[in-house]
Parts: structure tokens; sequence; C-alpha cells
């Protein structure tokens, strides 16, 4: 049985019991402080409370908004024509409101200039344009207003929920945020913009420039001494202090600073509190009112403003606002005495208070987004520093393994990992760890030895110079092999560089953290990939020194061997002029063949009599299918040939094989003919049914079947064969042809010039190599086996879905 706390169904039921009572309590609370019954309210807190609730909980907790509003009608007797009009305004309101500002995908923390802006300008100007809409018509429909009243209550009411709006949703959505933001680089940076769960195992490009959102948290968060080297020794904090005096927002003061900074706290807040009660708590006489008494706090709103970003702007909102409603509600302050009446009174509180909130929001928020930009130049700035200062000290040495432990040791430190280590790959496969730096409490990698197939998965990861970031190895989708490896070593999390010397995959550089789970920053990403670069270069300048000094030994033979290498180079160059060569022929081959034969179909149908020439059916599907065929042969060359990893889209759907195959076998059956084939489809009628794309799959049989009949001498059989294996259809094209080399076999399915290995055929080996691509995207595997003189058999599977 589930608890009632983890019930997803009890706990949105509570969330929105929780929004009903906060908007009747406050609502009631208002209504009853006021005293003015079922009439338009000046402030409206229910209109920012329902707000944040829906920005905060999402728009599906607005139940709880119109339920708080019915209960507050039915408290007060109200008519239930306009109690409906009333619940109908509150409830779309604010469900505008949230909907509006999603769109400026509206940050909670308030420290950008577009959230600040978008919540008074979409969530306080423009939503309550809705509820004050509605319930004034409502009101005026069923009589309880007269047409002289109209605008007036509108009025009211839309100034009213804007000022809730304003005062409160702030607050509320600050409040979720929490006071003390800490900078914990352990946790991910959240916001509005739907991400997604974390990819626990993925992998990036070596060339991606990361975000240094973070790094003012975790870098600039500390004093320029805190982070200077100590006995060569340079680190970043790896979790923020526990000292109290280190919290928001003093935690960039030293000690010192610190009594000042709280000092001038109390004092600036004692004075905001003191002015603004002697300028709206007391009695205030016509002579005085003439002057501008309201905006005496102003100066320490700014001040709270500019000291506390938005926190202070909204607490100092607050104050001053609850201080003008309060001396309002006594008969007290200068908008009493200026208004010539109550109503006029509550203009001028009301535009006050607006006036009060937006400036206080629009300034943290710019004040905000400059001190973001101030501290992320103030992190790239130290912990370029940094990056200097240890990669002076692993470059200074050209001695490999004192490279590479100092490398590690340095790293370890800066991180604050528990194991930090360095893998070579050599070239006949194996692998070593060469520098390791470890807690004492985690086991050591140095004597360890990593099976074949771990070492194929780690070399199949890394060779395109990809990273791996891994958040929580236990939720990974990895290999019974690299989980037991997880496992056995205590690794949480992980992160790992690949090391490319000389455009080969010289081996990894890898941190790891035991202890508990570690989401990896995109600074910290960042260094590690340019401390990786340091290496490299240090790998490099170190081998060059060893090169010197065995041309210093043995001179004459060193420059012959570079001879011959220059002319093996020589020659590589001049296999690339020919491969270019071939390589242009072919193209112009594929592509002339392709539209020789369409043409030929249109000059037929062109040579037809008549002004007016019909075509079939069939004619006219065989022209889009080869019009299609062409183009994704071109698409392929285009953009395929240059990006190995790209997915092909498929549009799968429920398809019958036998359908598939009988119609690959009748468009080809002029090429059939013309080659004296045979072929026999012995695939049963009884096989389950594919969900899959039938446009590809036709192509792949397309493709394996033209394959057979172009590369075999006519009069060639072929067989098509299916079955069902293991959850998955088994399909096999044999033929009884020539047959091809296993070193045809292995490179068959890549993209090669076939020039290069037939002087009788020319053409780009693009079918085959498509195929494979299709296959792979239904989640399927296609091989091929062959014997030169016996004939070639190509299968591949499709997983029953």
């Amino acid at each position: 049985m589930i608890p009632l706390g983890q019930n997803p169904l009890w706990r949105y039921l509570a969330t929105i019991s929780l929004v009903a009572i906060a908007c009747f309590s406050s609502a009631h609370f208002t209504l009853l402080l006021l005293g003015i019954g079922v009439k338009a309210s000046p402030v409206w807190p229910p209109a920012g409370i329902a707000l944040a609730a829906l920005l905060l909980q999402g728009r599906t907790i607005w139940p709880g908004v119109a339920i708080g509003i019915f209960w507050l009608n039915l408290s007060l007797g109200v008519d239930w024509v306009l109690s409906f009009g009333s619940i109908l305004g509150n409830t779309l309101q604010a469900i505008v409101g949230a909907s509006l500002l999603d769109q400026i995908q509206f940050r909670p923390s308030l420290e950008r200039l577009k959230d600040a802006l978008g919540l008074v300008v979409l969530g306080a100007l423009t939503s309550t344009l809705v509820n004050a809409t509605i319930s004034t018509v409502t009101a005026y429909w069923t009589g309880y207003l007269d047409a002289s009243q109209f605008w007036q209550n509108w009025g009211t009411i839309w100034l009213g929920d804007g000022t809730g709006i304003l005062v409160l949703t702030p607050l509320i959505v600050l409040s979720k945020t929490g006071f003390f933001q800490k900078g914990d680089q352990n946790n991910f940076h959240r916001d509005k913009l739907g991400h997604k769960s974390p990819n626990l195992y993925r992998y990036v490009d070596n060339k991606q420039t990361f975000s240094l959102f973070q790094a003012p948290k975790l870098i600039c968060g500390k004093s320029l001494k805190s982070l200077s080297l100590t006995k060569g020794v340079s680190t970043i904090p790896n979790s923020p202090s526990n000292d109290p005096f280190l919290s928001f927002p003093f935690r960039h003061l030293s000690r010192q600073s610190l009594y000042v900074a709280w000092y001038e706290s109390i004092i600036g807040w004692g004075l905001l509190s003191g002015v603004s009660w002697i300028v709206f708590g007391s009695k205030t006489t016509i002579a005085i009112s003439q002057y501008p008494l309201e905006y005496l706090p102003f100066p320490f709103v700014v001040w709270a403003a500019l000291r506390f970003r938005i926190w202070g702007a909204v607490l100092s909102s607050l104050i001053v606002s609850g201080m003008a409603i309060g001396g309002a509600i006594q008969g007290d302050g200068p908008f009493v005495v200026k208004a010539g009446s109550i109503n006029q009174a509550i203009l001028l509180l009301q535009t006050f208070m607006v006036v009060v909130t937006i400036t206080a929001l629009v300034l943290a928020a710019a004040m905000s987004e400059r001190q973001q930009a101030e501290a992320q130049l103030c992190a790239t700035w130290k912990r370029d520093r940094l990056l200097a200062e240890i990669a002076l000290r692993i470059r200074q040495s050209l001695d490999l393994g004192e490279i590479f432990e100092t490398t590690v040791t340095e790293i370890q430190q800066l991180l604050q990992a528990d194991r930090v280590y360095i893998a070579h790959l050599n070239a006949q496969g194996n692998s070593q760890i060469v520098a390791e730096a470890v807690n004492p409490r985690y086991k050591s990698l140095l004597e360890w030895t990593p099976s074949e197939e771990l070492l194929e998965e780690v070399r199949s990861l890394f060779t395109h110079r990809q990273l791996l970031i891994e958040a929580d190895t236990a939720l990974a989708e990895v290999s019974p092999t690299l989980r037991d490896y997880y496992h056995y070593y205590q690794i949480k999390s992980t992160l790992a560089v690949p090391l490319i010397l000389e455009d080969r995959l010289f081996g990894l550089l890898a941190v790891h953290q035991c202890h508990s789970r570690r989401h990896w920053q995109g600074f910290e990403i960042e260094l590690l990939q340019q401390l990786a670069l340091q290496v490299t270069i240090a790998m490099q300048q170190a081998q060059l020194y060893q090169k010197v000094q065995v041309l210093n030994t043995n001179l004459e033979e060193q420059v012959t061997e570079r001879t011959v290498q220059l002319q093996e180079k020589m020659e590589e160059l001049q296999k690339l002029y020919e491969m270019k060569d071939i390589f242009l022929q072919a193209v112009s081959h594929d592509l002339r063949t392709s539209i020789m034969g369409l043409l030929l179909i249109l000059k037929n149908t062109q040579n037809c009599p008549g002004h007016s020439i019909s075509i079939s059916r069939s004619i006219l599907d065989k022209l889009i299918q080869n019009s299609d065929r062409q183009l994704t042969l071109i698409n392929a060359l285009s953009e395929n040939h240059f990006s190995e990893g790209r997915q092909i889209v498929l549009h799968c759907q429920p398809v019958n094989l036998n359908e598939i195959v009988n119609d690959s076998i009748s468009t080809l059956q002029p090429l059939v003919t013309a080659n004296q084939a045979i072929i026999n489809n012995l695939i049963l009628d009884n096989l389950p049914t594919l969900k899959a794309d039938p446009v590809q799959l036709r192509c792949v049989f397309a493709h394996l079947l033209t394959n057979a009949l172009k590369h075999n001498p006519p009069g060639v059989s072929l067989t098509i064969k299916a079955s069902v294996d293991d959850n998955q259809i088994r399909c096999i094209i044999a033929d009884d042809g020539v047959g091809m080399s296993q070193e045809q076999c292995d490179r068959l399915f890549k993209l090669y010039i076939r020039g290069l290995d037939s002087q009788h055929l020319t053409g780009i080996g693009l079918g085959l190599y498509l195929c494979r691509q299709i296959i792979t995207a239904h989640g399927g595997d296609i091989r091929v086996r062959s014997s030169l003189g016996v004939g070639s058999t190509f299968e591949f599977t499709i997983p029953l879905r």
C-alpha cells in the first residue's frame, strides 16, 4: 500500500486544499480588515496567491482557486450569478497569467530582468484584465452595479488584483526557492525551461563549450586569497562553508566587513520601517500633505533592492505597502488627507503600491543580472588563472611519468574527487593505468587489468572524441561488464575525457566520485577538457624531447627514416588524388544511370500522340518511387557521408513483410528479366505483422536485390527467406553468384568508392551503407557471409514491436 504522502492523488488533493484555504483566508481577512463587504477590494491577496500556486505547482491546481473563492462567496451570502462570475474571473485570471509567464520561460528566482518585467506586464497588468472584466460585467448584469459605477469598479478590481500579484506573488515564489541560496555544485540549476531528467549516461562532443553560469557560486563565492595556491596545491571548494557569516548575501565579504554589513542592514531596515510608520501611520495635516511625503521611504526601498536584490525589493515593498494600507485603514497618512473622497484615496494608495513594487522589482532584477555577469567574468578569470598555474607545473617536466602523476594529483585536489587516473591504450589494444590519485578509503586501479569486452566498449565510446558524463552509475544503461566494474570499485559518478595524441586515442583522463552521486557542472567539464589538452601538449613536448635525444645519437638513421616516411606520405597523397578522380567519376556515373532511366520513361510518354497524354498509375508510381530513391541517395551522399552518427527518421506502421518483398520484386522485374535471373520468394504468409517504416524497408530489399543482380553474371539465382527468431524476424537473401572476399565483406556496409575495388564497375557503395543505417534505426542488425565462387548470403533482423 502506498503511503498517503507518496500517493500522487492525495498530494494533489492536499495541494488543492491548501490553495483553497489560502485564497479563502486571505480574502476573508482582507474584507474583514477593510470592512467593505462584497465590494471591490483595493488590494486582493488571492490574486497573488493563485498566480504563485499555478506557477509553482502547475495549472492543474486551478480547482483550489475556484474552491477558495466559492467558499468565500458562500460565507458572504453572495448571489449565485455574481458568485459564478467571481469564481470564473479569479480562476481564469490565474490560468491566463501562468500561461503567459510560461511563454517567456519565467523563473521564480526573479533574478532576470525579463522575469521581473514579465511578472509586471503579463502577470499584474495583463492577466488582471480578465477578472476585472468578468466580475464587473457580471455585477452590472445582475444589477449590483449601475452604469455610473461600472468603470470605477472595473479599475478598482484591476488595480487591486495587480497590487496583490505584485506584493504577494514574488514573496511566495521566492519563499519556495529559499532565502539562503548556497552554491552546492552537486545540485543542478533548475528553471522553467522544461528540462528532462538528467541523462545519467550521455556523451558530449569534445569541442562543446559549456556555460559557466554556476561558476560564480563556487569560485567567486570565495575571496581571491582562499583560491590562491597553498603549498603548490590549488583547490575549489566542493561544498559551501558552514560558517553562518558566509551566507547570502554577504558571503563574498571578509569577516570584518561582515560586521559592518550586518550593522548596515539593521540600520537600513530600521530606517525603512521607521520612516514608513512616520509617513503613513501618523496624523498628517492638510498643510504637510501638500508635500510628497509618501515618497520619503523610496531611498530606503532603492537601498534594499540594490543591497539585497530580489529579496530586498520584495520585503521593502511589502513593508511600505503594508504600512500604507494600515495607515489608510486607520484614517491616517497622506493619501486620506489629500483625497477628496474615499475612492480617490483608494486610487492613490493603489497607484503608490504599484509604483513602489514595480520600481523595486525592476531595479533588483537589473542589478542581479549585472552582478551575475560580473561574477561570471570573475569566475572565468580565476579559473583561467588556476588552469594556467596547473598547466605550468604539468609542462615543466619532460618526463611522462612525472607529468601523469602531477596531473592526477592536481585534478583530484582541484575538484576534490575520490579518484583520478590516466589510462593508456596502446596500439596492440591493451590498457594500463599509468597514474592514479585515489582516496585511501577506496580501491586502487593500478593493478587492475580490464577485460577485452570492456576495452572494446571503451574504445567505441571514445574513438570519436566524445566525453563520458555519468551522474549516477546505478541508473546508467550499460553493459554487465561495465556495471560490475562500477560496483566493484564503488563508482557512484564518473567523468572521462579522451586523450587524443596525433589523431589517435592515446588514453583516458577520468574522475570518479565514490562516496556519493555528483552532478558534473559545466565549468568542471570544461576545466577537465582544458587540463586534458594541457596534458596532451605536455606529452607531445616530452615525446619531441625524446625524439630529439634519439636524433642526436643517430642522426643519419633518423634522416633516412624520415625520408622514407615522406615518400610514403607522398604516395598517400597521390592515392588521395586518384581517389578524388574516381570519386567524381563514380558520382557522375551513379546519378547519370538513374536519371537516364527516368528520362527514358518520360520520353516514351512524350512520344505518345495527342495534345493530352494520360499516364497509367503504375508508371506514375514507378516514377515517384525512382525519384524518391534518387533523392534518398543524394541526401545520404550530402549528409550522411559527413555525419556517420546521424539517425534516420522512421515513420513506423504495421506492415506485411511478404507484401513488401513482392512489391520490391515487381519493381525490379525489368532488371531481373534483363539479367536472366531467378528470384525464389520463400517467405510464408503467416509471419507476424511488423511495425516498421514501409518506405525504408522497401529501400533495403531494393538495394540488396539490385546489388545481387548487378554484381553477378546473368542467370544468377536468388532466394529470399524469413523466420521468427527470439522475438525478431530474421530475413535472408542468398545468391549463387561470384561471391566476395573477406576484405570486401568487412567494408561492404561502409561508404566506399567501388572503383578502388573493381576495375569494371564504377559508382559509390552507398546502397548497402544505407541498408545498414535503416536496419540499425529499426533496432536490428545486418551482416553478410560470402566466399569467392560460392555466392553471398545477406542476413538482417528487425525486432517485433
